[in-house]
């Protein structure tokens, strides 16, 4: 059976979200740290621009893709940004900003569950036809 990409692609989208939790939550964690500077992880859609699908040909007549490599090799990497929240200290921890970005990680981390959970009923429905 060849693998379904979809949930795959849904699990590495949790694993993104779990890794820009652990980031925002050390961000949190350092917000009284003098001269401490915010991290954030690579936007999802830069490190899936990084990685491509393989399409596969069930029939002969079907077109070869070419340059196509799996899902492999997805990017997380932390980054410092730029913030324009400064103390006196130097810390550039912005907790409004923060705690924004934990709440939009919760929908996303919501709604990328939902979705897996739908894919995966429909899948078990269409095994027991």
């Amino acid at each position: 059976m060849q693998p379904i990409f979809l949930l795959d692609l849904a699990q590495r989208k949790s694993a993104w979200l779990a890794a820009r939790q652990a980031v925002v939550a050390g961000n949190v964690a350092n917000a009284n740290t003098p001269g401490y500077r915010p991290k954030d992880v690579t936007p999802f859609d830069e490190a899936l621009a990084q990685t491509q699908l393989t399409l596969a040909s069930t029939s002969p007549g079907h077109i070869e893709p070419s340059g196509a490599d799996g899902l492999g090799g997805q990017v997380i990497e932390t980054r410092e940004r730029d913030s324009f929240d400064a103390a006196e200290n130097g810390n550039e921890v912005g907790m409004e900003g923060e705690m924004t970005k934990a709440g939009a990680i919760n929908r996303d981390y919501a709604l990328a569950t939902d979705l897996l959970k739908s894919f995966h009923a429909m899948l078990m429905a269409s095994l027991k036809s």
